[in-house]
């Protein structure tokens, strides 16, 4: 069987945050994990 990434690693995966808007032309995907045992943060 084959784990997907995400399930495989207990830990954040957002690499970079920003506080700061920026145009949604730049946006090329957008994913949303949710909060769990991984990381107490809702990513996106």
């Amino acid at each position: 069987a084959v784990l997907s990434r995400m399930s495989t690693e207990l830990r954040c995966q957002c690499i970079k945050t920003h506080s700061t808007p920026f145009h949604p032309k730049f946006i090329k995907e957008l994913r949303v994990i949710e909060s769990g045992p991984h990381c107490e943060n809702s990513e996106i």
